[in-house]
């Protein structure tokens, strides 16, 4: 994810698809994929979110 965007291909890179991604979202507090500025699937640390916010 980038800019709020939801990148399909780099999700079916990793294997994974949105529902997954929400749900990684939900645990990390964030409601809604906009809100998002990057997501990025970091190996051995899981999923690191930055949100506009932060």
């Amino acid at each position: 994810m980038r800019d709020g965007e939801l990148l399909k291909d780099e999700l079916r890179d990793l294997g994974q698809n949105e529902a997954w991604l929400r749900n990684q979202l939900k645990s990390h507090k964030v409601k809604d994929i906009r809100y998002v500025f990057i997501a990025e699937w970091m190996e051995g640390d899981g999923l690191f979110i930055q949100t506009f916010d932060d």
